[in-house]
């Protein structure tokens, strides 16, 4: 196990180095953006003419493999590619697959933000490396992201929140292979699809891992998270009534509630 020296706490300011204001609206489009569609377009709508494991996009979904490499569009049909190739490798995700995680109340949506964004609340404690199998967490991201994706969509949004809870983070949740697994997930098999990215109450020794972790993100990624410490400012970002009761907010998960409704699960939790 790596050794961490312990120092002063990192403030949040020191870790969000600048960043912190919201990022644009998702369906904002800019002149340069616009033509770029023009291109990229006939180029996805030909490659999934000839390749039948890869599902028809939508405009919103060029555009955010468009945003995800810098308007290239070459790069972007490459992205695409390895994005939906990635997918089949773990689909399909059944509940049973996830069963275990989901039971645990490892991560769950807790509701909306005011411009309609799910959100999903990630409670690390509920981790443990040497009893989760990194396979099943990817599906597990997977399940989770596909339902709260939908529930996005059913509010006319494309994007969605995580808030990870590293209150009660430990050593004993601290895997380097799952953190690059799930941030690689997010990236290549979700672009875009993270609207702000919440790292709230973390630890030293992850503050201290910080500066190796950001190496496996893009800048586009890192613009979109935010480190926080107090509640009163999570409140700014989120709505107290998706957050979770043990952070100060109102929301509770029903586990047993959430299995009792099948496909419905995601909607039962907000209704």
């Amino acid at each position: 196990m790596r050794a961490f020296k312990k120092t002063t706490s990192t403030t949040s300011a020191e870790l969000n180095n600048g960043r912190g204001k919201l990022p644009k609206d998702f369906f904002v489009v800019t002149p340069a953006e616009e033509e770029a569609l023009k291109e990229f377009e006939p180029m996805v709508e030909e490659l999934t003419g000839r390749r039948a494991l890869i599902p028809p996009q939508s405009r919103n979904d060029c555009l955010r493999l468009l945003r995800a490499r810098g308007l290239n569009t070459t790069k972007a049909l490459i992205l695409l590619e390895s994005s939906e190739k990635e997918r089949v490798e773990y689909s399909p995700v059944a509940y049973e697959d996830v069963k275990k995680i989901v039971q645990k109340s490892l991560a769950y949506m807790t509701g909306f933000d005011d411009a309609g964004h799910p959100v999903i609340y990630v409670d690390t404690d509920k981790f443990r490396k040497n009893e989760d199998d990194v396979i099943v967490i990817v599906k597990f991201i997977i399940f989770v992201m596909d339902e709260v994706v939908l529930e996005a969509q059913k509010r006319g949004q494309e994007q969605v929140v995580l808030v990870f809870d590293l209150t009660r983070f430990s050593l004993l949740s601290m895997d380097y292979g799952v953190i690059k697994q799930m941030l690689h997930v997010l990236m290549y098999v979700y672009p875009e699809r993270v609207y702000r990215l919440i790292v709230f109450n973390p630890p030293y020794f992850f503050t201290a891992a910080w500066p190796a972790i950001k190496l496996w993100l893009d800048e586009n990624s890192i613009r979109k998270i935010l480190f926080l410490r107090k509640t009163e400012k999570l409140f700014l970002e989120v709505d107290k009534q998706a957050i979770p009761t043990i952070l100060g907010g109102t929301f509770v998960f029903d586990v047993n509630k959430y299995e009792e409704n099948g496909s419905a699960r995601t909607q039962a939790l907000v209704s």
